[in-house]
């Protein structure tokens, strides 16, 4: 047997003192590898927060009505210090310097001009810019002595006008009050835009929803304190929601009828009503007749008792089609329509001016809607 090679033998004792001091110097760890983490872009360190609940309700909003307060309701009253730097809120009322709406228990007292955020839990809503409401996830600090907390970044709504009061919390909607002068909900999930309501006052500073009386309290631009009714539109008289038209139709007739009437007339009533042969139509108003018919009959329609004042009657399919009007090239005294069975319309009776500089002219008579079988 032959010897096996010098240089062989060299190299196989080379590998082995190699081995052995890389074992001695690098043990191999029998901890798991942990992957590596991707962050996300975080938006601006987070302020001071006191109140982890400020500005937030545990209640739906849903498509409330947030209807004007009237003058000469208890919802509306005018301060005698329209600057007030604070304000006490309970759940079933509010103080303004010794004026009460409702009333005030021990509540809570806020700083007037500390608005323009809401907190829910690990949510903050504020408003940027004048005109933008941003939704953030506020995360928490890694440590005691670590950076301020950093805020995460969900959507952001961009009113189409500037922001002047709010924002207040919801379980599913933000509010917030602009200069048009409108009250906006937000969905608080999506960032999409729920509803607009218009205002009659220029809102201005913090919005409280009082859930003892179903309210929204905000402080106007002229000094008055007013409550918005938060009642949704499922609580609306159930004979006005029989006679009107669907959501759908009514705008469309709306419409209409205000182009018939034109930008000087603004009467903005529109009065709801089954037909009756003695139904006065009022000077300062429109008058929106539901009709079903049983059977097929052509009529004549005109106004009784208009005396020389010219009217308008219009006619509307119960999907807010225009069917027939006495006014197309000149005002018609009597207009001709084929009603068939089945079907439900809807009738625009409004008495006009004679002129456009004489909006008051009133008939001597009482005038009245005549539908005349032919």
């Amino acid at each position: 047997m032959k010897n096996p090679p010098i240089r062989g033998i060299f190299a196989l004792v080379i590998f082995y003192v190699l081995v052995s001091v890389s074992c001695e110097r690098s043990p191999v760890s029998t901890k798991p590898m942990t992957p590596a983490v991707i962050e996300t872009k975080l938006e601006e360190p987070v302020s001071d927060i006191p109140n982890p609940a400020a500005f937030s309700y545990q209640a739906i909003l849903g498509d409330a009505l947030l209807s004007n307060p009237s003058s000469n309701e208890p919802d509306m009253i005018s301060l005698t210090d329209p600057f007030p730097q604070t304000v006490l809120v309970d759940e079933k009322g509010i103080e303004v310097a010794g004026q009460t709406i409702g009333r005030v228990g021990e509540g809570q007292t806020y700083d007037v001009a500390a608005w323009g955020e809401a907190r829910r839990g690990d949510y903050r809503y504020r408003i940027t810019g004048g005109s933008v409401l941003i939704a953030e996830q506020v995360l928490p600090k890694k440590s005691e002595t670590s950076e301020e907390p950093k805020a995460l970044e969900l959507w952001r709504y961009r009113s189409p006008s500037g922001v002047v009061a709010g924002p207040i919390a919801f379980d599913d909607r933000i509010l917030i009050a602009t200069d048009k002068p409108s009250f906006i909900a937000v969905d608080r999930k999506t960032g999409t835009i729920a509803f607009e309501r218009d205002l009659l006052t220029l809102p201005r500073g913090p919005l409280f929803f009082l859930g003892g009386l179903s309210r929204v309290a905000a402080f106007d631009a002229d000094g008055t304190l007013s409550m918005y009714n938060t009642a949704s539109k499922v609580n609306a008289d159930p004979i006005e929601a029989f006679l009107k038209p669907s959501e759908a139709a009514f705008p469309l007739i709306e419409k209409r009828i205000k182009d018939r009437l034109g930008k000087r007339d603004e009467r903005p009533v529109i009065l709801f009503q089954p037909f009756g042969p003695r139904d006065e139509i009022p000077s300062e108003g429109v008058v929106l007749f539901r009709m079903d018919f049983t059977k097929d009959q052509r009529s004549r329609l005109f106004v009784d008792g208009a005396a020389s004042r010219p009217f308008l009657v219009e006619i509307f399919s119960s999907s807010g089609e225009v069917l027939s009007s006495n006014i197309e090239y000149s005002v018609e005294a009597v207009l001709e329509f084929g009603f068939e069975s089945g079907k439900t319309y809807f009738i625009a009776v409004a008495l006009l001016s004679e002129n456009s500089e004489n909006n008051a002219a009133v008939p001597a008579a009482r005038p009245r809607l005549v539908i005349a079988a032919k």
